[in-house]
């Protein structure tokens, strides 16, 4: 016979579902360039790129099987988007140019 440790409420070991785990991977980058003005001024220009291979992180599957005839008044249902991924969960390629004087 084998016996086993019961679980109380909300203690059991959780497995993650490797499905549901969101990977992003962002590259950035920056370009900077000083150039002097006078003695003590300076002029710096920077170029900075967020996201820069525009890598996307797609969010989860729609888990909305569609509507129900009744709901429409049909006599068929409308198909939903189920299993499909229609978003991301982060921001495109942003590109930002900036001047900055130092003095």
């Amino acid at each position: 016979m084998s016996y086993s440790i019961p679980y109380f409420k909300n203690q059991a070991p959780k497995k993650e579902n490797p499905r549901f785990i969101i990977f992003t991977s962002h590259t950035h980058f920056s370009l900077f360039k000083n150039i002097p003005v006078h003695e003590k001024v300076k002029f710096q220009i920077r170029a900075e790129v967020f996201n820069l291979f525009n890598t996307p992180g797609f969010a989860n599957q729609n888990s909305a099987i569609g509507t129900p005839p009744s709901v429409v008044g049909g006599t068929a249902a409308i198909p939903g988007n189920f299993g499909t991924v229609t978003s991301t969960v982060n921001n495109n390629r942003q590109i930002q140019l900036a001047g900055r004087f130092t003095f």
